[in-house]
């Protein structure tokens, strides 16, 4: 778990550590969108909230997924859940929105070993 992601967007640097993988380059918008669709537990609500469409956020989390080389979600008949390496994932990736979405909120760091 020593790989390091980060992500920029603008002035914004978010690195997030992943399980058994090198570094590469991820989107902050593949981030943004596993978070809300973590957060609602539907990719038809995260499109909602992102005012995109459904199959866009699907296909952005297949992309993620791929990237990452694992299953992040069960699809299941009504919304989803989420896998262990999607529950790592969505608590690295909420703390470090916790951080983006409150300019008064102070850094955190969160290393796994």
């Amino acid at each position: 778990m020593q790989a390091v992601k980060r992500v920029s967007a603008g002035n914004l640097s978010i690195q997030v550590y992943i399980w058994g993988k090198t570094k590469m380059d991820i989107s902050y918008d593949y981030y943004r969108t596993f978070y809300y669709v973590a957060k609602y537990k539907s990719f038809t609500g995260a499109a909602e909230a992102l005012l995109n469409s459904q199959p866009n956020i699907t296909r952005t989390m297949k992309k993620l997924e791929k990237e990452l080389g694992c299953t992040l979600f069960v699809r299941q008949r009504h919304g989803i859940a989420l896998t262990p390496e999607g529950e790592k994932l969505y608590a690295h990736i909420s703390a470090a929105f916790a951080v983006v979405t409150d300019p008064f909120a102070p850094n955190i760091i969160i290393i796994e070993r």
